[in-house]
């Protein structure tokens, strides 16, 4: 389902890591069709966003309005334990 950037929520919080690499951004722009879809959690009538920061930021550097997500539906403590259990397998 594609989802509007503008509808995310990032909170710093859910984002296991310190911030985000570069590298990784710039590779992820280079190849942006090629990736899967970030995963969010439908919360409070909000879209949490628990795994594909990368991802998220590359949409949002090449200025796409939408990206392709997969919706689960969840509170604020499930979306921390997905994104912390997606970071492990990084």
């Amino acid at each position: 389902m594609k989802i509007k950037l503008s509808e995310i929520t990032i909170d710093p919080a859910v984002a296991i890591r310190e911030g985000t690499d570069e590298e990784t951004i710039q590779r992820y722009m280079e190849n942006f069709e090629e990736l899967p879809p970030i995963v969010v959690f439908q919360t409070d009538h909000k879209y949490l966003l628990a795994d594909g920061f990368h991802r998220w930021a590359a949409a949002k550097r090449l200025q796409h309005e939408d990206i392709e997500a997969e919706v689960k539906l969840g509170d604020y403590n499930e979306a921390s334990e997905f994104a912390i259990y997606a970071n492990l397998k990084h």
